[in-house]
């Protein structure tokens, strides 16, 4: 009963080498492991931009997760790799790179500007250097508009890149072919 159990996969998952298709060697997984405990959960930010949904550690490993027996796996146990993304119509990545850096600077700039704007016009309250210098000097009132100019900047960077990968950014649009 116990060889049984040892040699049955508790998931049906492998991690692969990109280049060979076979198991990841042990520095690999070492490197890939060390890898996904520093960054923690911020690794799989990138699994929604990349077309193997691959985190950054898989990513900077060149290792993908696969099922290990097709058969086995439902179809809600896996997702498919993006074509779209890898389409011919598709900008360069780099071009796509340098249309959401250029993006999210501009936001940071129209949210700085915005900001600065709202507090001259007496909407909202000027944060005071003393917040600005230690976090523990600060009124609630500050800390919320902080808080909430700073997800404000997730939010709009989050679509930034969303967006920008895909596509659907003025600069960085995928040309749409015309029958």
């Amino acid at each position: 009963m116990r060889a049984a159990l040892s040699a049955t996969p508790l998931s049906n998952l492998r991690v692969v080498d990109d280049r060979t298709n076979a198991n990841i060697s042990l520095p690999k997984a070492v490197a890939r492991v060390i890898i996904k405990a520093v960054l923690s959960w911020y690794s799989f930010i990138s699994m929604a931009a990349a077309s193997k949904h691959q985190a950054v550690h898989d990513l900077l490993t060149r290792s993908t997760v696969q099922i290990r027996d097709p058969a086995k796996a439902l179809p809600s146990h896996y997702a498919r790799e993006r074509v779209e993304l890898s389409s011919p119509g598709m900008p360069s990545r780099w071009r796509r790179i340098l249309i959401i850096v250029a993006y999210l600077i501009a936001s940071l700039v129209v949210l700085g500007v915005a900001n600065l704007a709202l507090e001259v016009a007496g909407i909202l309250p000027e944060v005071s250097r003393a917040c600005l210098d230690s976090q523990r000097r600060c009124s609630d009132g500050e800390r919320w508009q902080l808080l909430a100019f700073g997800i404000l900047v997730l939010v709009v960077a989050a679509f930034c890149v969303g967006w920008g990968w895909r596509g659907r950014l003025w600069g960085a649009r995928q040309r749409v072919e015309r029958t």
